[in-house]
């Protein structure tokens, strides 16, 4: 009842590691080629057969990502016993703990109400490990769709209730080996966002891809936009909280980047500070360090306690754990120097920085701290 399904195109170095990951766990593939010329099906033909896995493949032609993803979803609706499709891309692999009967109990218990959930991707990019979360498992006919507005960072269409089954399984790619440039897939997404419709969810995409790129000037023109600009009636995605904290702090750091006005940095960062109950660290820590350059450390030090006490968030894979564990330490120490107020407030950050503090950061740490305990 359950199914991997998979997209692919000239996979032949990473389409076996991917189905043979869950060769003891899942035994039906499906596959839409779309138009490969190297080895790749003759590698997912002779995994499935060597796996005793029973393969579903269809040729065809590269359209555009959702909508070859939707046909990949279409050809698996005519498979009438498969329940349930797990969305794999070539290089991914699927991790578990569980064994087969175990992963299978696990699977049937999803509430009926659930035609999408959330699984954790795990990435190793330049020996860096970074952890995401999208659909990629879905309830086979139901009539999940992507939405053809948005040819980068695809979602699906009409998700009402979602779940979260990260417990059951997650994905693992190692994007050194198996992801393609990072460079070029960047200046792909610009090409195809530009070509997208120009709404708030694209125009949030597209200023994040050029700051990825270090062009702070379109970084700061697409995010801005995106942050101006009103919702789309048709739009089935609210932005958050969280994705409108991203934007404020974007705005702000490529305003700096780009040696804007004064006054536009501080507005985007401040609002970024003031308009949400947990705020993101990442504006103080902009704001601050702009402030200690510029010798104006007077604007901010009324916001050196509520960063001194700011809690890291429960959710660990998506926090900066330098700014937590060392740099706001250090940073409210010195605008605590720097504007002569806060001074017992501007010690203790400074004892708790060179506790966690590298040796080549002691020096300077100690400098502070030492003129902190001759002010009065």
């Amino acid at each position: 009842m359950i199914a991997v399904l998979m997209m692919v195109k000239d996979e032949e170095k990473s389409i076996k590691v991917s189905i043979d990951s869950f060769k003891n766990i899942i035994n039906t593939v499906i596959v839409l080629d779309t138009g490969s010329t190297d080895k790749t099906i003759d590698i997912i033909k002779s995994t499935c057969a060597k796996n005793k896995q029973k393969l579903y493949l269809k040729e065809t032609t590269f359209k555009s990502f959702p909508e070859s993803r939707n046909e990949a979803i279409e050809f698996a609706e005519t498979i009438k016993d498969i329940e349930y499709l797990i969305l794999m891309d070539a290089g991914d692999e699927l991790k578990t703990k569980l064994h087969k009967n175990e992963f299978n109990k696990a699977i049937a218990s999803i509430p009926n109400i659930y035609n999408h959930a959330l699984i954790k991707h795990n990435w190793l990019v330049n020996r860096v490990f970074d952890d995401h979360y999208d659909v990629r498992f879905i309830r086979n006919h139901t009539n999940c769709r992507y939405d053809l507005k948005y040819l980068v960072h695809e979602k699906f269409k009409n998700v009402k209730d979602i779940t979260n089954i990260s417990n059951i399984f997650y994905l693992y790619q190692n994007r050194d080996l198996y992801g393609i440039s990072t460079q070029n897939r960047y200046i792909k997404d610009i090409e195809n966002l530009l070509k997208s419709v120009p709404n708030k969810r694209n125009l949030y995409y597209l200023g994040q891809t050029y700051l990825s790129l270090e062009d702070y000037e379109n970084a700061f023109k697409y995010n801005l936009l995106s942050y101006e600009k009103e919702e789309d009636d048709d739009e089935d995605e609210v932005m958050g909280d969280h994705i409108l904290k991203n934007i404020l702090v974007r705005i702000g750091y490529s305003a700096i980047r780009t040696d804007k006005n004064k006054n536009i940095i501080f507005t985007y960062l401040e609002e970024a500070i003031t308009k949400f109950r947990d705020p993101p660290i990442d504006a103080f820590i902009f704001l601050m360090s702009y402030s200690i350059d510029k010798k104006i450390t007077d604007q901010v030090i009324k916001y050196v306690r509520q960063l001194f006490q700011l809690q890291k968030p429960s959710d660990l894979s998506m926090v900066n754990h330098s700014f937590y564990d060392y740099k706001r330490w250090n940073i409210i120490s010195i605008v605590c120097l720097l504007s002569n107020q806060e001074i017992e407030l501007g010690r203790d950050a400074c004892k708790k920085a060179l506790s966690v503090g590298s040796n080549k950061d002691d020096l300077n740490n100690m400098q502070v701290y030492n003129f902190l305990f001759s002010k009065k």
